[in-house]
């Protein structure tokens, strides 16, 4: 798989884990808003931890906290190491062979 693909599939889930997030909050504690669920989803995944909205309310949110956490900081660094991986390559395709192949 090359490098746009492999960072459009990252990006993808990513998104997914967003929607995943924002239901499984609003799902598992009735106090939480849509916008509530998306602020909790994303200060959970990018590891901010500014502060909660509601405490827990049960064993299960904090479970779901949690994996969304684990599965949350997964996906953040695959999509740091594509990202990265489509940025360097694109840049030495242009600095190395890329010009080569041009003049060939």
């Amino acid at each position: 798989m090359n490098t746009q693909k492999r960072l459009l599939m990252s990006l993808a889930i990513l998104v997914v884990v967003i929607i995943v997030g924002i239901a499984g909050y609003y799902a598992f504690d009735r106090r939480y808003s849509f916008i509530d669920s998306l602020y909790m989803t994303i200060i959970t995944i990018f590891s901010v931890g500014y502060r909660e909205i509601h405490e827990p309310s049960s064993l299960t949110s904090k479970i779901f906290t949690l994996l969304i956490i684990i599965v949350g900081c997964g996906t953040i660094a695959l999509v740091t190491a594509s990202l990265t991986a489509f940025i360097l390559e694109g840049q030495l395709a242009n600095t190395s062979g890329g010009k080569k192949c041009r003049r060939k």
